[in-house]
């Protein structure tokens, strides 16, 4: 109920910004036509209200995002680079600390399928590519 909450009120989204670097290692060609670029912005959403799911051994979540990684020469302008929509689903592990009061949650055992790539850039990177860099 409370995450459900949470996504009505468009509070699961983060914003980072990362170097050109990174995006290279998902779009090989990403420096080659954006060139070498010290912030680009990517924002992960989540695309529906994530399903946690309790157990006494073992708890999980899961659920859909979608990546926007912002052209880097066109950003202000509001122009997409990428586009990718994917499940993710993890274990949760629950750490009570009782000196702080405070409930953790830390995710394990993480995967993520990829279930569309829009590149807004000619690339040779598809689906079934970045699904294998998981593996």
């Amino acid at each position: 109920m409370a995450l459900e909450a949470i996504y009505d009120d468009n509070l699961l989204t983060m914003e980072q910004k990362v170097s050109s670097k990174v995006l290279n290692q998902l779009f090989t060609n990403f420096e080659t036509v954006y060139g070498k670029q010290d912030e680009v912005k990517v924002t992960i959403k989540s695309t529906q209200s994530p399903l946690v799911m309790i157990g006494t051994e073992v708890s999980t979540i899961s659920g859909e995002i979608e990546m926007t990684v912002m052209n880097p020469l066109a950003a202000e302008e509001g122009y997409e680079a990428a586009i990718i929509t994917a499940t993710f689903s993890a274990e949760l592990l629950f750490l009570l600390r009782i000196e702080s009061n405070t409930l953790t949650c830390v995710l394990k055992n993480e995967a993520i399928n990829v279930l569309s790539l829009e590149t807004l850039f000619w690339s040779k990177i598809d689906v079934e590519k970045l699904n294998e860099v998981d593996e």
